[in-house]
């Protein structure tokens, strides 16, 4: 399959596909809360393989469609984004990379809801002292000779899978740029991990201080964080405090760094929650000889909590649940 759509794939009535299995009920992908759903709403639809079960599906053209120059439909459904999308050296390769990151998505968005909606917290915050796989501390080592203090967080939840979000803070809140930066990863190893959630913190910091980003804009740095000591200083404390966890007290999904086994966890991992449908199309460009996908698990929640968050059945259970 290529990039382009076809006029062979559906473009349907959201009533035509409500009872159709081949369809996921829309509430389960990543809506837009200005959205407005009814019975005469046409959706285009592309054909998806089912990794969980094998069956054929159908996704929304439109959750994949990262072409900005063109002019979107006013009354669109669903976020665009490149959630998902993903490459590799292999097809499993791929489709591993692209389910870390929608697993990450998801764990992430519950633990951002966890702290900033319930009573009852869990402490999740990383004693960096226990720390005791060399890449890490490798990092972590990096990080103290260029005066950065580095934060990190667990944010496994119940699908198991190692997932963690990382701060950087400068700690002397001298630089005329961003003094915090985050990021934030998932794998079924847990060291791997927890070097994407520090690396991605560090690209970050590096893409503000370039300012190479299209969407890096200068409300960022004006007043998002602003550059002075006490901000730096009123971080650490509220950092600092927190209550710490021993970075072996969170296990890997696998002990393998075999791919198809490590593909294998994290689809075990989905289906012990009911999430069997994990949806996957092959943007593989012959002449390329590239492999990218596109993966969605509908059902899983996509967006940390903001204005623009629309909640998934998961995010209504913890609540529900934990309140």
């Amino acid at each position: 399959m290529t990039l382009k759509h076809t006029s062979e794939d559906p473009n349907l009535k959201l009533a035509e596909c409500v009872n159709d299995s081949r369809f996921p009920t829309l509430t389960s992908l990543p809506l837009k809360p200005t959205g407005v759903i009814g019975e005469d709403f046409q959706i285009e639809w592309t054909p998806a393989k089912n990794l969980g079960c094998g069956s054929a599906s159908f996704l929304p053209w439109e959750l994949f469609d990262l072409d900005f120059t063109k002019p979107k439909r006013k009354d669109s459904l669903f976020f665009s984004s490149s959630n998902g999308l993903a490459s590799g050296n292999s097809i499993d390769e791929a489709l591993l990379h692209a389910l870390c990151e929608v697993a990450e998505r998801d764990q992430v968005t519950l633990w951002l809801l966890r702290r900033s909606c319930l009573v009852r917290q869990i402490p999740s915050k990383i004693d960096l002292n226990t720390v005791d796989d060399p890449e890490v501390i490798s990092l972590l080592d990096a990080c103290e000779r260029a005066g950065l203090a580095v934060y990190l967080w667990s944010c496994i939840g119940d699908l198991k899978i190692p997932t963690f979000k990382c701060a950087v803070a400068d700690r002397t809140g001298s630089t005329p740029f961003q003094q915090r930066a985050g990021g934030s990863g998932a794998h079924p190893i847990k060291s791997i991990a927890a070097t994407r959630a520090i690396t991605e913190a560090l690209q970050s910091r590096l893409t503000h201080i370039a300012g190479s980003r299209d969407d890096a804009y200068w409300h960022d740095y004006e007043g998002n964080i602003p550059s002075n000591t006490s901000n730096a200083s009123t971080s650490h404390d509220y950092y600092d405090s927190e209550e710490s966890i021993d970075f072996g007290s969170i296990k890997s999904l696998s002990d393998s760094h075999e791919i198809t086994t490590m593909l294998t966890s994290l689809i075990n991992s989905l289906a012990s929650r009911g999430l069997n449908n994990i949806l996957w199309i092959d943007l593989t460009r012959e002449k390329l000889n590239v492999p990218i996908v596109f993966l969605c698990v509908p059902g899983l929640e996509y967006s940390p909590p903001d204005e623009w968050f629309v909640p998934n059945e998961r995010a209504i259970e913890l609540l529900r649940t934990d309140s």
